[in-house]
């Protein structure tokens, strides 16, 4: 059997970006229980030539499945919310979902956060704890995510929790307690 290892996830849509993204994490819900989402903004399209702007967010979950196993998973969510993957170029091309993952570890530890390099990834970083204009509003199950990191609970855990403050640190520690593991460091 695996040990539950965490997964940084980078989302992006950039065809009907609202309602995509928050289907996609709806999807990632129901399959993975307890997701820690920051804000989604928007940003400028890179390596594609489109008018469609992005919106982009990070997640975390937590998975006993391998990253490959994982990788499949997600590909298959990406198909069942219209992703065609069978178009080689369909990673230049505008697209409902992209969802990418970006690191695993073992132990919970926000400083790996420093090693991811995309443009998009930063920006979100930094709208996570400094809300900005790029942000942009989700709605999930009746609950706005805008500026704010949140951390949404399936409902056989929580009854449907949707947990938003305004502080990254504060919502890694709820993610930690909710999770049951040890955070060696924690976003300043």
């Amino acid at each position: 059997m695996n040990h539950p290892c965490y997964y940084y996830l980078g989302l992006g849509s950039n065809l009907l970006p609202a309602s995509n993204i928050a289907r996609a994490l709806n999807l990632l819900q129901a399959q993975f229980a307890q997701l820690l989402v920051w804000p989604v903004i928007e940003t400028v399209p890179a390596d594609i030539e489109t008018n469609h702007h992005f919106y982009n967010t990070l997640v975390i979950i937590s998975s006993n499945l391998p990253p490959k196993q994982l990788k499949q998973t997600l590909n298959d969510m990406e198909k069942r919310l219209g992703r065609d993957r069978s178009d080689p170029a369909s990673s230049e091309k505008d697209r409902t979902i992209d969802i990418d993952i970006l690191a695993q570890q073992s132990e919970l530890n926000f400083a790996i956060t420093e090693q991811f390099t995309e443009p998009y990834v930063r920006q979100v970083l930094t709208a996570g704890s400094k809300p900005n204009g790029q942000c942009r509003e989700i709605s999930i199950e009746g609950q706005s995510l805008q500026n704010e990191a949140s951390t949404l609970i399936d409902g056989h855990k929580l009854h449907n929790s949707f947990i938003i403050e305004d502080g990254i640190s504060v919502l890694f520690e709820r993610f930690r307690e909710l999770s049951q593991v040890k955070v060696t460091d924690l976003a300043k």
